[in-house]
């Protein structure tokens, strides 16, 4: 692959400090002749560089990790601090820096329709920026070639990055906000995958089958993804948009008649490029569809930008799942196109093809998309309509060690993956007994889709039902769970130290998950701290309205809740400490004291606050609100006993109390008053 580096440097300021509270925000341009590109950074502390692991790049994939270092930075390329993959890569797609005063620096390389940026990290601890098309004719050099911002607040850092970066006329209309784009209504519910379970070892029999136990199963699973290993193909290459069919004989017709009004949507996995091989030189595609096809020097056969253009593959390619009666797919494989592009004239600008032209074909013929490794600037930067990528390698049954670098990939990659979509955290079995409630606290706090792949007779409501209503809606945060500010730059792998997440809740509520990451867990319990200053960073990934009501802390307090127990946080006592032994989570609602009174809400659900279905009315000796579905309510009441009528009331201890309504799916109105 050749790569054309502009090693030179400009910096064009392009926004100026108007006060603490506005992100600087700068322009890395090239120079021509120059033939380095030094990345100018302050001094600083410490970093955490977003790469895949060694010899992966550019076909970074599902791969992007969070690499921890310090002063000098050449010396992360020799550790091996994740114990399930491989040394960390030298070349990034997001990098943060810690500055020695204070601040945070932000910085994201773009990718022009037919040019590529990238960070890059020299063993003598130098930052570059590098750019080309990786092929075999120069592209047009950038006008910019990244963005950097820097702020008192990482989360800002982080946000501004993004934003000027998608005011860029390279960038500008390629991709959207995540808060300006639509989420796919499938993936507000429970789903199911086939993966996990089965690999490739699937049939239409079994798929039936799956679906008949989903049906009957009192687990509200509204959706099933049938993902890879049904494809007509030869060598992995792809031979027809048809099925095998010697384990679907009769197509997709059989596994559509188990749609119903409880398994209501149905999901297909394909390979962005066909499948992992590209598509077989005697393939059964017909010749308008070919016309969208480019071969490499290699002879491997790949959508692009050919002679029809990537629409004319990506459009029937999509109708043959929209024909075949599925309502979403997902798109795998997408990062991993401009290793297999290798030798054509310009892989960016075939990427970029097929990546505007995946959005526009499901936009035309109305089906979800889930982008899956993905994590390559190009794609990124290529999600015009498209809300959902995963964020993670993939899950593993009964791996622990995979488990926390998955739970810390997952959260860390949202920093600045879910500026522009919701992540996805993969599926989980819930009867996982290295982490399923571990997986299950993460998948809720996530916002993105949930989805299960046991055996659909196997499936464990205790870990699956505080996820869902009755009819499987997934009760979900306002915004992504990301890092608290303490936990960004540490290695929660190697550190006796709690891992920390937040995530914003309706009702100005919070969710806040403590991890004990370290591998092998020690033996002695890992310490820490939730406060009140915690609730403010709430506000990582919302803006306008909804980020200001973080901005100040609620006069009175907030009340801390876990079912290990929890207090209210309060100016006179603003910190409770925690400690984990082992491979655990805790999880934590915070909710506003007002008048005396908070509502944590369900207390069987992860996410309580969500329950309620308007805020609540506040008297100084009385409490109501409504509850979406009935069961037992958690409030919280600093001065003494309360009562809810007859029904019968628990006191948890710290001023926490449990209302013992009985399960439902109706709504419920509470009254609460003090005795």
């Amino acid at each position: 692959m050749k790569a054309f580096m502009f090693p030179a440097l400009v910096l064009a300021a392009l926004s100026i400090w108007a006060g603490a509270a506005h992100p600087r925000t700068s322009a890395i341009s090239p120079v021509p002749g120059e033939k380095a590109c030094r990345l100018p950074i302050p001094p600083y502390q410490a970093f955490c560089w977003f790469s895949a692991d060694r010899g992966r790049w550019p076909g970074d994939g599902n791969r992007v990790l969070p690499w921890f270092g310090q002063m000098p930075p050449g010396n992360i390329l020799d550790s091996r601090p994740n114990p399930s993959t491989a040394q960390p890569g030298d070349h990034a797609m997001f990098a943060l820096f810690h500055l020695k005063d204070g601040n945070f620096m932000a910085v994201l390389p773009v990718a022009a329709p037919d040019s590529l940026a990238w960070l890059k990290l020299e063993r003598d601890g130098t930052f570059l920026v590098e750019a080309g098309s990786l092929g075999t004719s120069p592209a047009k050099p950038q006008a910019v070639l990244a963005v950097t911002a820097t702020d008192k607040d990482i989360y800002r850092a982080c946000s501004a990055v993004w934003n000027k970066a998608l005011s860029l006329p390279s960038i500008k209309g390629r991709t959207l906000p995540r808060e300006k784009k639509i989420y796919p209504e499938p993936f507000k519910y429970l789903g199911w995958c086939s993966w996990e379970q089965y690999k490739k070892n699937i049939s239409s029999k079994l798929l039936e089958e799956t679906a008949r136990q989903l049906e009957a199963s009192p687990v509200p699973v509204r959706w099933m993804l049938v993902d890879d290993g049904f494809q007509t193909q030869e060598r992995l290459q792809l031979v027809s948009f048809q099925p095998r069919q010697d384990q679907f004989p009769r197509g997709w017709q059989p596994l559509m008649k188990h749609k119903s009004p409880k398994l209501k949507w149905m999901g297909l996995w394909h390979c962005y490029y066909g499948l992992w091989n590209g598509i077989h030189p005697r393939h059964r595609l017909d010749g308008e569809t070919a016309r969208g096809l480019v071969r490499t020097a290699k002879g491997k056969i790949l959508p692009g930008d050919g002679p029809g253009g990537a629409g004319a593959f990506y459009t029937p390619f999509l109708q043959s799942v929209k024909d075949a009666g599925f309502d979403f797919v997902k798109i795998d494989v997408q990062a991993e196109y401009l290793k297999h592009a290798d030798g054509l004239d310009n892989p960016v600008r075939h990427n970029t093809r097929c990546s505007e032209a995946l959005e526009q074909a499901c936009l035309k013929t109305g089906l979800s998309l889930v982008n899956c490794m993905a994590q390559g600037t190009v794609n990124i930067q290529n999600t015009h309509y498209s809300a959902v990528t995963r964020c993670s390698i993939d899950y593993k049954l009964g791996d622990e060690a995979m488990a926390k670098s998955h739970i810390l990939q997952s959260y860390a990659n949202t920093l600045w993956l879910g500026q522009t979509v919701w992540p996805d955290h993969d599926m989980f079995h819930s009867t996982d007994p290295a982490c399923a409630r571990l997986m299950a606290v993460s998948k809720a706090v996530s916002g993105g889709p949930v989805y299960l792949s046991d055996p659909a007779d196997k499936l464990n409501p205790e870990n699956i039902m505080p996820l869902v209503w009755s009819d499987g809606l997934l009760l979900r945060p306002l915004a992504p769970a990301v890092p608290l500010p303490d936990s960004v730059f540490p290695d929660a792998l190697n550190e006796n130290r709690l891992y920390r997440v937040i995530a914003p809740l309706p009702g100005q509520s919070a969710a806040v998950v403590v991890y004990n990451l370290k591998h092998p867990s020690p033996a002695e319990p890992v310490r820490g701290k939730i406060s009140l200053e915690d609730y403010k960073s709430a506000a990582a990934l919302l803006n306008g309205n909804a980020a200001e009501a973080y901005a100040s802390l609620p006069a009175e307090g907030i009340a801390a809740y876990s079912a290990e127990g929890g207090r209210a946080l309060t100016p006179a006592q603003p910190e409770l400490d925690v400690e984990l032994t082992g491979f655990r989570d805790r999880l934590f609602i915070m909710s506003p004291i007002v008048q005396g009174w908070a509502v944590i809400g369900r207390r069987d659900k992860f996410l309580s606050p969500c329950a309620l279905d308007s805020a609540p009315g506040y008297r100084e000796n009385s409490l109501r609100f409504r509850v979406k579905e009935s069961g037992p309510v958690v409030i919280w009441r600093g001065k003494g006993p309360v009562k809810a009528g007859n029904t019968p009331v628990r006191n948890l201890g710290n001023g926490f109390y449990e209302l013992q309504f009985p399960v439902s799916d109706s709504p419920l109105d509470v009254t609460v008053t003090t005795e």
